[in-house]
């Protein structure tokens, strides 16, 4: 666990040795308490009444220090966490983007970036000052009842230390039922995200009802195994608070009989009981967030260092082909079974190709293939050493559903690079969006909550990115399907002006627009 701060906190230390300076001012309640209370009693007790205002203003002093500790504390701890959450996030949304983790779910990583998130910062990283807290209060406050009388104190300590040890015995026991609501946590987000994106289907096909006990059965499990989670972690805070109430009132016995021998005065004894109390709390204290520090260290190292992503996918071969953009030998498509055996193919720089069949028969995946996010099962893809060595970035797709930000149209094509508007109005031109092709129809905000484009114009605006990039191929992935036959034709014409090659698969295409292809492929 210890690792696991350090990891956290790793490039911020200067904010680490602040935090650290205004703690352990902080932590000096140990001793500051404890001494004056006891002190007072001895004062009062004694009759030296003259010595009393000098002892309430250096107990006046001291507090406005302890106070002055805690707000450092909490400003810049809360500086050093803003900066740890920060990076949690960032880092799940960066592992989104590499290429082994480009089979796992948006919605995985969106669970993560939210409500893992939230549930570390709450059970882990708010808790890790108070460790720091309470181990320092202990360190600097046994050494000064240590001073004080040690036989007293050590009897007050050794009692302290058996509950802080209790929860050694129940942390995998926690830590599985963590793990056990995350599991369900996720399954729970992912179906309610189904059932939203779904709900035009859901209602057509009047599964509302089946959809909603589908929804609520996961729920109440996620909301069970939740339960569980912290009634565990009650059970095992509450065990030791039983365990340590027995042990301080042992000790105070200790003491009192100490007072009665006359090897102590009331006053001290208070001093003491109080001191050695600010010796064994924290370590009680530091047993309880152990137990949800602890359940939490599964869910932490998924964020910090992701999980078994499945199928690596090798790196792309580049060969010198004369020109060819990419090539494949004698290849078999599929997954356990081939859909696709014994294909070659081979992609020159302004190729028309046109890949039809019907549903199952391997489009997709070889398209997948091509682009180096699927691996043959026999066979070989290569590359033209002239594409980039990101071969990602070597392609556009224009897809069913293109996906565009809720944001201007400018936004989506420039996609934070430096683009100019004549650049991108010329382009809408090029890709028949005149109406947009303008300062105005460039600040435009699209998306479902603002101006709506159709699906030809959705289709278009992707083409457009592709022709502002200088794409050295466009993937068309069944775009002509879901449009009029008049659009159908327009976006046709369109992919073929395209100048660099074009891969086009579509389960059905007209027959005179077959003859655009300069190769075509049925699977």
């Amino acid at each position: 666990m210890i690792k696991l701060m350090g990891e956290l906190s790793k490039g911020n230390t200067f904010l680490v040795i602040l935090t650290l300076i205004f703690v352990t001012i902080f932590a000096l309640d140990g001793i500051v308490y404890p001494y004056f209370a006891g002190a007072l009693a001895d004062t009062l007790g004694e009759g030296r009444f003259d010595e009393l205002p000098v002892l309430l203003l250096f107990w006046l002093f001291m507090w406005i220090l302890l106070a002055v500790g805690g707000i450092g504390q909490d400003y810049f701890f809360g500086k050093l966490r803003a900066r740890i959450l920060t990076r949690l996030k960032d880092t799940v949304f960066k592992r989104a983007y590499k290429p082994a983790y480009r089979k796992i779910g948006s919605d995985k990583f969106y669970a993560q970036i939210t409500a893992d998130t939230k549930q570390v910062e709450t059970d882990f990283v708010n808790h890790m000052v108070m460790v720091v807290f309470c181990i320092a209060q202990s360190i600097i406050t046994l050494v000064f009842l240590m001073t004080l009388n040690w036989q007293v104190g050590l009897v007050f300590v050794l009692l302290g230390f058996i509950p802080a040890i209790m929860p050694r015995f129940t942390s995998k026991w926690i830590q599985n039922s963590a793990s056990d609501w995350q599991e369900n946590n996720h399954k729970y987000l992912n179906y309610t995200n189904e059932g939203l994106n779904g709900r035009g289907v859901i209602t057509r096909f009047n599964a509302i009802r089946f959809i909603k006990d589908e929804t609520v059965k996961l729920l109440n499990k996620e909301q069970d195994k939740y339960f569980w989670m912290h009634f565990k972690q009650s059970l095992s805070s509450n065990g030791v608070f039983i365990v340590y109430s027995i042990t301080m009132i042992g000790s105070i016995a200790y003491g009192a009989f100490q007072v009665y021998q006359g090897n102590l005065t009331v006053g001290m004894l208070i001093t003491i009981m109080m001191a050695a109390d600010r010796v064994t709390s924290p370590l009680v204290f530091l047993a309880s967030i152990y137990n949800k520090m602890n359940a939490m260290v599964p869910i932490l190292n998924k964020l910090l260092y992701g999980e078994n992503a499945g199928e690596v996918i090798a790196d792309p071969v580049f060969k010198d082909m004369g020109g060819t953009l990419l090539q494949l030998d004698n290849g078999a498509i599929g997954y356990d079974e081939p859909l696709v055996e014994d294909l070659n193919l081979s992609v020159e720089p302004r190729d028309k190709i046109l890949i039809q069949g019907g549903s199952g028969t391997g489009k997709s995946t070889l398209l997948k293939t091509l682009m180096n996010e699927h691996e043959p099962l026999h066979g070989e893809v290569s590359y033209g050493e002239q594409l980039d060595d990101n071969i990602v970035m070597n392609f556009a797709v224009v897809e069913q559903r293109p996906f565009l930000f809720n944001q201007s149209i400018r936004y989506n094509l420039q996609l934070g690079n430096d683009i100019s508007d004549d650049v991108l109005i010329e382009t809408l031109k090029n890709v028949g969006l005149d109406k947009y092709a303008h300062d105005k129809g460039l600040d435009l905000i699209i998306g479902d909550d603002n101006h709506r484009l159709s699906g030809g114009e959705m289709k278009r605006l992707e083409v457009a990115r592709a022709l502002v990039y200088g794409k050295d191929i466009l993937v068309v992935d069944e775009a002509l399907s879901g449009l009029d036959d008049t659009s159908a034709r327009k976006l046709n014409d369109l992919i073929m002006r395209f100048p660099g090659a074009v891969i086009n698969i579509e389960h059905h295409i007209p027959e005179e627009l077959k003859g655009n292809y300069n190769k075509v492929i049925a699977l």
